[in-house]
């Protein structure tokens, strides 16, 4: 329903503020060559499984991320 929808993205919301935007930025544009960016993310969108595994469960090592390498 709506309601459900809008209860989960405020849960997502408070996550993200909680957990993501102090390396990743508020809009998620990261800091180039220091932490990726998550919004527009290629890196993200080329595999949705790997992407909420790596979110769950955080990752370490390279990774090239719209044609950098972090």
């Amino acid at each position: 329903s709506q309601d459900d929808l809008k209860a989960s993205m405020t849960r997502g919301k408070d996550v993200y503020l909680s957990y993501c935007m102090n390396c990743h930025m508020e809009n998620g544009e990261g800091i180039t060559a220091v932490y990726p960016p998550l919004a527009k993310a290629d890196y993200l969108l080329a595999d949705r499984k790997r992407a909420i595994v790596q979110i769950i469960k955080g990752v370490n090592g390279p990774m090239q991320v719209n044609g950098i390498q972090y």
